[in-house]
């Protein structure tokens, strides 16, 4: 079923008019008209067209139709909540195991939080979207919105998204700190830094240090159980290299087992929006981010979407047939990153996609992959192989700069950690086929979860951990990839398959 809400003309487009209505229409190109997700249907005087909600500014009363699947629209604003039942001890408990903190990841497209007793154990989770998502896929997008006048709405949503997980995590117990991570973008506008020197260069950062302060300094009203509750901000690396990094860092050095193997140089990547990477090698952190784009996530793509039910998350060929499974075995509604990329791997172990990039046959009509509701046709277009190349290339040729500026060959790394919800479940071997991850032994992977939640944690079971990050921070080195001459040429080259 197909949701049809009524909209009065106020002089805006329909992409603002429905935001303002609290109906989170898809918006990746942050409402130029780009990405074509926010499409409707408008009904009037017994005449529908279908627009881009972005571009369409009604003048008289009318009908709006949602294209989308309602399952699909809705099932993005879900909350979860799990809970661990531990066994109950009879006695004086730890006072430590009484105390609750809150470590909170700050994505751009989604929100993750641990609740914890005083030693860091974990009692339970929650995940939401960040609602700042109707103003742009990306932080540039943000930038952007934020430098136009509008700083104050994006600070204001992500301050009632958090304030929403806290409440929903309290469980009746006061809340005595909570530990915050993200990319810089997000953390300032948390905080209601400013943001303008963060889109242009020579890009200065207004928090970078450890912030320790008040949970209460940046709401006007909060429940008695989060009142006194520490705020904790981790530090940030530069603009494009924030404290979700960080914190990841922090995991990273947990789950090494063997120092004098694994510990002398290995690679973090956290394949998200912005393609965020660490190279650690001779006592240095080479860090970088790589403008990988939305397409990772599901933006930019045809019949792209994020990770909810009836995305097409893996693909594989049978007999000679394409094959696929959906998130939670729904019908398919769309495909998201994963499934992008295993279907890629696929189309190029059959033939059908050429070593440019050319989909041989299907360049104008797409690949049929799926078909969903009402007939609803899910293909790979040529548009979308051309979106996945500039990603994959960026984050590719980023990955062999990093290793070059630090001596390092990739062939000798002894670890690659993938962070983050997408890196959990991507697919290495095919990753590496497309040219995504370098090809290297597949044991030296390792998929680590969300890092910058599990370096917030490590922050809430240890004392001196603000010691560790001020030494991150001295030891790191910067490297801006679009100043490096090589990184044109990388770029060039990894755009094939």
């Amino acid at each position: 079923m197909k949701k049809t809400v009524a909209v009065e003309p106020d002089g805006r487009n329909l992409l603002e008019i429905l935001t303002g209505q609290f109906y989170e229409l898809p918006s990746f190109c942050a409402g130029r008209g780009t990405c074509k997700k926010c499409k409707v249907r408008v009904k009037k005087d017994g005449e529908e067209a279908e627009v881009l909600a972005c571009q369409y500014i009604p003048e008289e009363p009318c009908q709006v139709e949602f294209l989308q699947e309602e399952r699909e629209f809705w099932v993005e604003k879900r909350v979860y909540i799990e809970r661990e039942e531990g066994e109950k001890i009879e006695g004086i408990a730890d006072s430590r195991e009484q105390d609750r903190q809150v470590a909170v990841d700050i994505g751009t497209t989604t929100l993750a939080m641990l609740l914890l007793d005083g030693k860091g154990n974990i009692l339970s989770s929650w995940t939401g979207l960040n609602s700042q998502r109707k103003y742009g896929a990306d932080v540039i997008s943000r930038i952007e919105r934020a430098n136009k006048g509008e700083k104050q709405i994006l600070t204001d949503c992500i301050r009632a998204d958090i304030l929403g997980g806290l409440k929903s995590l309290c469980d009746g117990k006061k809340i005595s700190r909570v530990v915050v991570a993200g990319n810089t973008t997000m953390q300032h506008l948390f905080a209601g830094y400013p943001v303008d020197g963060l889109g242009r260069y020579p890009f200065s950062v207004a928090q970078k240090n450890l912030v320790v302060g008040r949970l209460e300094e940046f709401y006007s009203e909060l429940p008695d159980l989060l009142r006194d509750a520490e705020y904790v901000s981790m530090p940030c690396i530069s603009a494009f290299v924030g404290g979700d990094i960080m914190a990841g860092i922090l995991e990273v050095e947990r789950q090494i087992v063997d120092r004098k193997r694994e510990g002398r140089n290995w690679l973090l990547l956290d394949l998200g929006t912005n393609g965020e990477m660490v190279l650690y090698s001779e006592g240095v952190y080479y860090t970088a981010s790589a403008a990988a784009g939305p397409v990772l996530e599901g933006g930019n793509i045809s019949c792209g979407m994020g990770s909810v039910a009836g995305a097409i998350d893996h693909v594989w060929e049978r007999n000679g047939e394409v094959e696929y499974s959906t998130i939670g075995g729904e019908i398919p509604i769309g495909i998201c990153g994963t499934g992008l990329i295993e279907s890629i791997a696929v189309l190029r172990r059959m033939g059908i996609l050429e070593q440019s990039g050319l989909l041989a046959g299907y360049a104008e009509s797409g690949y049929l992959l799926a078909r969903g509701f009402h007939g609803d046709m899910i293909r790979i277009t040529q548009e979308d192989i051309r979106q996945f190349q500039l990603a994959k290339a960026a984050i590719r040729s980023g990955i062999e700069i990093l290793c070059q500026t630090a001596g390092v060959d990739v062939q000798g790394l002894e670890r690659i950690y993938l962070a983050g919800g997408f890196g959990t479940k991507l697919d290495v071997k095919k990753s590496c086929e497309v040219g995504l991850l370098p090809l290297v032994s597949r044991n030296r992977y390792r998929v680590i979860g969300n890092a910058s939640l599990g370096g917030c944690r490590v922050y809430c079971m240890e004392e001196n951990v603000g010691e560790e990050l001020e030494r991150v921070q001295e030891s790191a080195k910067k490297v801006t990839l679009a100043l490096k001459e090589e990184f044109q040429v990388r770029y060039l080259e990894y755009m094939c398959f």
